[in-house]
């Protein structure tokens, strides 16, 4: 029945993805590479389904996604129904992790592990892709994992999630077949991924100005446990936890603010500070 059935594990949780398509397939394998693991006939409760694409049905629609059994959306495309695999998956794997995160891209350079820190819509993405391309390796473009034991960063490369403005900003070609937001992964963008948990170096608070140079401006590291706080996932699922954890964190980071126009010049600025310190 299945064109393709693949099994993946991200930050604790695991994923079964099967399609009647190889289209979608191709896709998601593809997306999704950092994270497949062995599993095949194993059983999981989040199971995804991409079901047609050969003949449409009665509502002209022809293409499905179901998650566990329950029909999410139909579309006349992949494009919105792979978007929202890739979605559902976020939301369920940040939302299951049972470690410390918080709204932040993250990226490393030589010895240095960067988050930048943002709520939603403050730009996370775009900057992590424009770092990406300005020579940086890739964490996450969506959530700061930290470890309670050690305090280390555990990377969560998944696909960057640009819009066609960013997609145009940083002029990224050559994604197709999406609306909006298109899944873009760190290879198309020329960059490696971290692999291993690394310690935290620098806080990044994001701070974006029409027409500004590219600025950092230290900040005492006092701040980070603020920001790492307001900017939680979970934090109140073990408050005493957490901020024991940030407090930790914030005795041994550098913490700025990057206020910058341009994207690219925000993450060659950034990139220069590291080089040169």
């Amino acid at each position: 029945m299945w064109a393709a059935e693949h099994f993946y594990e991200i930050l604790g949780t695991r994923f079964r993805v099967a399609s009647e398509d190889p289209e979608p397939a191709r896709a998601l394998e593809l997306l999704l590479a950092n994270f497949r693991v062995a599993g095949r006939g194993a059983r999981t409760a989040n199971t995804f389904c991409l079901v047609g694409g050969k003949e449409e049905d009665e509502k002209g629609l022809g293409r499905d996604l179901y998650r566990d059994a329950s029909r999410l959306m139909g579309e006349e495309t992949w494009g919105p129904l792979v978007n929202r695999v890739l979605q559902e998956i976020n939301r369920r794997a940040v939302g299951g992790y049972g470690q410390f995160a918080a709204h932040a891209g993250v990226v490393g350079m030589a010895d240095r592990t960067v988050a930048l820190v943002a709520g939603s819509g403050g730009g996370k993405s775009t900057l992590t892709a424009a770092c990406l391309l300005a020579g940086f390796d890739y964490g996450s473009d969506e959530a700061l994992c930290l470890r309670y034991e050690d305090a280390t960063v555990e990377p969560y490369p998944k696909p960057l999630g640009l819009s066609e403005w960013s997609r145009k900003t940083l002029a990224i070609a050559g994604v197709d077949g999406f609306d909006d937001e298109a899944p873009v992964t760190a290879d198309m963008l020329g960059a490696g991924t971290l692999s291993e948990r690394r310690d935290l170096t620098d806080v990044v608070l994001l701070r974006t100005v029409e027409e500004a140079s590219p600025q950092l401006e230290q900040l005492p590291r006092s701040r980070a446990v603020a920001e790492l706080l307001e900017h939680s996932f979970n934090h109140f699922k073990n408050p005493a936890g957490a901020f024991k954890l940030v407090d930790r964190v914030a005795r041994n980071v550098n913490v700025w603010t990057l206020t910058y126009s341009s994207p690219l010049a925000g993450a060659g600025h950034l990139r220069a500070w590291i080089e040169s310190h």
